[in-house]
C-alpha cells in the first residue's frame, strides 16, 4: 500500500493515465453491474471472513483473556479497513476501477506497471503462504472444537479415535489428526464426477453451513444473557437485543441469497449444494443440539 501512496503522490504515469485519487470518483456509479450482482456477491465476501470468531477460541488460552479479547475485537475491524480498504483505494487510484480486469490480479497488474515482471510469482507465493496459515488456523480451531464435542457429547466413533484425550503437552492431538485427515480427503473433490470447480463448491457449501452456525451463536447469546450463568462484569455486547436481531436478519438474507440466487463465479451445482447444506444442517437435530450447547459455553466466555 505504501508503494501505491508513493505512485499517487508522484503522479505516476500508467497506460490508463496518471495515478490520482480522482480515478476513484471518475465516472462513479453505484452498483455499475446492477444491484442484484452486488447482493449475489455476498456469499463470496462472507466466505472471506469465515472463522472470524476464531478470536474467542485463541484468547481463551492467553494469560489475561478479559484484557486481550476486547483489544482484539476493537483492533481487527480497524486493521481490515486499513489493509484491505487501503489497498483497494491505492489500486483504484493507480488504475481506474472500470479498467480493472476480473481475470487478472490487480496486485500483479500494479506491480508489473512499476517494472516488477516477477510480480505474478510473488503474489502466488503470498497466496500459498496465506492459504497455509489459514489451514493451520483451521486445524487449531477444528481440533479443539472436536475435542470439546468428544468430551461433552461422546459417541462410539469419537471414543474409537480417542478424540477426547490430550497429549502430554496438553494438546488435543488425536482430534487435530482426525481433522487433518478429513481435510486431506477434500483434495479428492477435484476428481468427483460433475464437479467442475472444487473451490466454488467448497466456498458455496461452507458459507451456507457457517451462516447457520452464526445464527445459532446469536440464539445462544440471547439465551445466555437470560441464563443464571450470565456474567454482568464481562465484555458485553451493547444493545444486544437489537444487534442480535439485526445480525440474524442479515444472516437470513444471506441464506435466502444462497438458496434462491446464482453466483456468476459459481457453477449451478455448487449453489444447489450450498442450499442443500443449509437444509441438511438444520434438519440434523442431534448435531444442532450438540453444537448449540457447545456454542452456549463459548458465548459465555466471549461476553
Amino acid at each position: 500500500m505504501r508503494q501505491g501512496v508513493f505512485l499517487v503522490l508522484t503522479g505516476f504515469e500508467t497506460p490508463y493515465g496518471s495515478a490520482s485519487l480522482a480515478n476513484i470518483s471518475d465516472q462513479f456509479s453505484l452498483f455499475p453491474n446492477g444491484g442484484m450482482n452486488f447482493v449475489m456477491a455476498f456469499q463470496m465476501v462472507f466466505f472471506a471472513y469465515l472463522m472470524i470468531e476464531f478470536i474467542g477460541v485463541t484468547t481463551s488460552e492467553t494469560k489475561d483473556p478479559r484484557k486481550v479479547l476486547p483489544k482484539a475485537v476493537k483492533e481487527i475491524p480497524l486493521r481490515i479497513i486499513f489493509f484491505y480498504g487501503g489497498a483497494l483505494l491505492a489500486i483504484m487510484s493507480i488504475i481506474p476501477w472500470r479498467e480493472l480486469s476480473a481475470a487478472d490480479s490487480p496486485f500483479v497488474t500494479v506491480f508489473e506497471l512499476v517494472g516488477l515482471k516477477w510480480a505474478a510469482a510473488l503474489i502466488n507465493f503470498v497466496v500459498l503462504t496465506s492459504a497455509a496459515s489459514a489451514l493451520n488456523s483451521t486445524l487449531y480451531s477444528t481440533g479443539r472444537h472436536l475435542y470439546q464435542i468428544a468430551h461433552d457429547s461422546p459417541n462410539r466413533f469419537l471414543k474409537a479415535i480417542k478424540a477426547d484425550t490430550l497429549s502430554r503437552h496438553n494438546v488435543p492431538q488425536n482430534a487435530i489428526i482426525a481433522s487433518a485427515v478429513l481435510i486431506g480427503f477434500a483434495a479428492f473433490i477435484n476428481v468427483l464426477p460433475g464437479v467442475s470447480d472444487a473451490f466454488a463448491l467448497i466456498t458455496a457449501s461452507s458459507s451456507g453451513v457457517y451462516i447457520a452456525i452464526y445464527i445459532l451463536i446469536m440464539v445462544a447469546h440471547l439465551k445466555y444473557r437470560k441464563s443464571k450463568d450470565f456474567m454482568a462484569n464481562g465484555y458485553l455486547m451493547p444493545q444486544y437485543r437489537l444487534l442480535n436481531s439485526l445480525a440474524m436478519l442479515f444472516f437470513y438474507l444471506c441464506i435466502w441469497n444462497t438458496l434462491f440466487t446464482r453466483l456468476y463465479i459459481c457453477r449451478e451445482q455448487s449453489v444447489q449444494l450450498s442450499g442443500l447444506s443449509h437444509l441438511v444442517f438444520i434438519a440434523n437435530g442431534n448435531l444442532e443440539n450438540k453444537f448449540y450447547s457447545h456454542q452456549l459455553r463459548l458465548v459465555s466466555f466471549l461476553v
